[in-house]
């Protein structure tokens, strides 16, 4: 809702400083500023999903999880898992805020965009041992964070 309001508030500037041209040139310029202003704040979380609650969700899975985890991802040190985990989060909820065809960005964290985008992920991914761990990590986000 917010990017829509700082949109509005640049075209009105445009159309009273500068008219017609002046609208579109402050809608657009609007739309600019959100979009980088979107991107920087993205980065400095380092995703969608803060990195606190990314961290102690990917922790608290691999913990529940050791075998699955292990298997999925065999080769590899506790701290390489961890990021993986980490980024198999953050690829569900980036899947879901893709899919959001509304406005509202709030949309694209409730449950049911969360399962869409899950299921899609698993859909789409060929190794059955991360089919298994991507399904069981969306019962284990469901379970923490829907609950």
């Amino acid at each position: 809702m917010i990017p829509l309001v700082v949109i509005g508030v640049a075209a009105l500037i445009g159309l009273f400083g500068w008219g017609l041209k002046g609208l579109i040139i402050g809608a657009v310029g609007g739309l600019v500023f959100n979009l980088a202003l979107g991107s920087i704040f993205t980065l400095f979380s380092g995703g969608l999903l803060p990195r606190k609650i990314r961290k102690q969700t990917a922790t608290g899975f691999i913990v529940l999880h050791p075998d699955l985890v292990q298997s999925a991802f065999p080769d590899a040190s506790q701290t390489a898992i961890q990021k993986a985990v980490e980024r198999c989060i953050e690829g569900i909820f980036r899947r879901a805020a893709k899919d959001n065809r509304s406005m509202d960005q709030a949309a694209s964290l409730d449950r049911d965009a969360i399962q869409a985008a899950a299921c899609v992920l698993i859909a789409s991914e060929q190794r059955p041992e991360m089919k298994s761990l991507l399904a069981s990590l969306l019962q284990y986000i469901e379970r923490e964070m829907y609950s």
